[in-house]
């Protein structure tokens, strides 16, 4: 049998050969991969064991690098690198993943089709079932708002809602009532529904199934997607409001007047994958083009405030004294910057002081705190400095030993060096002529 690679194996090759430093790191942070998506593949594993990336001296010994690990989160496999070892290594490790991820996915390839988006038939089953009941549920729920009993015909129940939300002043906080009654009476049946289906109930199961697995790690599309298709589109809504009724009291021509079924309101338990029927389909357009609108308008305006917040904060400068000032007329704006002097793009590991003290040695070595000493101690190196010169003083001239500056070829190329010849050390003097220089 031919010796073979696992992917941890890779990663940990590559992190080990992207700097010296690397061999020591260590690091952990949760995947976006649930830990439990991997049970119908591997029912033996360990709860949480794939649901963290664990890196221990440069070995990636558990987890999926997902989006979690070098997408744009933080405490990620990536963060962690550029804290520790800064940004040229960074930059490296993301060109060598793109490279070898796009290597990978030339031989390998990714696709999905059909049987990705089909549930098996208990799942199926179940899912009719619990949905069946959405009908019952918001003529309780109504039957709630309005007061009267829940056995009550639906002719009684639509006279009384008729009567509530027919009052001038008070009509529109009615139907804001029962816009929140209804929805939280439906909300416990799409989560049941979600949880019955996805994703024990896929006919492929996760990570054979391509579409959850595009879903699960962050590479494209939510869960939300996978549930639209495959389970339900789910309530509908404008503005925070369900579907909005006509004056007639029905929110499309084919519902009767202030009917309290959960699909006239916007309660769509169809799916994409098996079809969308002509009202819900109106309704589903209605919760789209309200989202185009939103998109349109916010774009302009967030636009605008970008650009005045640039042009406003161009003029300062962070001074050397940390200052904030402005460039104009050199006024403070602020003493220290920030009002903490901290780097923003350095605070959040300040919270975990654990991965500090994992990664000491690897922080040692690259800040080299020793040879920082002249810098961070100015006066007691001046002070040895000047302990040295005196006892250099109080050595005789005969004793003292030579100093490279002394006989440097700008002090002595060319002619005799006085400060040589003042040493009366015949065995260590200098001959300076204009071709080269001579010990004898």
């Amino acid at each position: 049998p031919a010796e073979l690679w696992t992917g941890k194996q890779l990663i940990s090759t590559l992190l080990h050969h992207l700097h010296p430093g690397a061999r020591r790191l260590h690091t952990s942070s949760p995947t976006k991969t649930a830990a439990g998506a991997w049970r119908a593949h591997t029912p033996e594993l360990v709860d949480e064991e794939e649901g963290v990336v664990l890196v221990r001296d440069g070995e990636l010994l558990t987890g999926v690098l997902d989006k979690a690990a070098f997408g744009a989160s933080e405490f990620g496999l990536v963060h962690a690198v550029h804290e520790l070892l800064g940004g040229e290594p960074t930059g490296e490790l993301l060109s060598q993943l793109g490279r070898l991820l796009t290597g990978y996915q030339q031989m390998h390839g990714h696709t999905c089709g059909i049987a990705d988006l089909l549930l098996s038939p208990e799942s199926d089953g179940a899912r009719a079932k619990i949905l069946g009941a959405a009908d019952g549920v918001g003529n309780r729920a109504a039957a709630r708002f309005v007061g009267v009993s829940e056995e009550a015909s639906a002719a009684e129940l639509r006279a009384a809602l008729s009567q509530k939300l027919s009052v001038g002043e008070g009509r529109a906080e009615a139907a804001g009532g029962l816009d929140a009654a209804m929805k939280t009476a439906l909300m416990p049946l799409t989560t049941e529904v979600g949880a019955e289906c996805l994703p024990k109930g896929q006919v492929v199961p996760f990570p054979r199934n391509s579409f959850a697995l595009m879903t699960s790690t962050g590479a494209k599309g939510s869960g939300v997607n996978f549930s639209q298709i495959a389970v339900m589109l789910g309530q509908q809504e404008l503005e925070g409001r369900r579907v909005p009724v006509a004056p007639a009291g029905n929110t499309a021509p084919c519902f009767a007047p202030f009917d309290l079924s959960a699909r006239a309101g916007g309660y769509i338990t169809d799916r994409f994958l098996t079809g969308v029927r002509p009202p819900e389909f109106y309704f589903h357009c209605m919760a789209g083009r309200e989202g185009l609108v939103d998109t349109a308008v916010k774009t302009s305006r967030s636009g605008y405030l970008q650009r005045c917040l640039i042009k406003h904060l161009e003029p300062l400068v962070v001074a050397y004294d940390h200052t904030v000032r402005s460039v104009v007329d050199g006024s403070v704006l602020q003493f220290v910057c920030g009002e903490d002097g901290l780097d923003p793009t350095k605070v959040s590991y300040l919270k975990q002081p654990d991965f500090f003290a994992l990664n000491a040695e690897v922080l040692l070595s690259k800040w080299r705190p020793r040879r920082l000493s002249a810098a961070v101690r100015p006066r007691l190196c001046a002070e040895a400095a000047r302990k040295r010169h005196a006892a250099r003083m109080a050595t005789p001239a005969e004793e003292r030993p030579l100093l490279l500056e002394q006989a440097t070829p700008s002090k002595c190329l060319g002619n005799t060096s006085a400060a040589i010849i003042s040493l009366h050390r015949p065995r260590a003097s200098f001959h300076c002529t204009g071709d080269a220089v001579q010990v004898p």
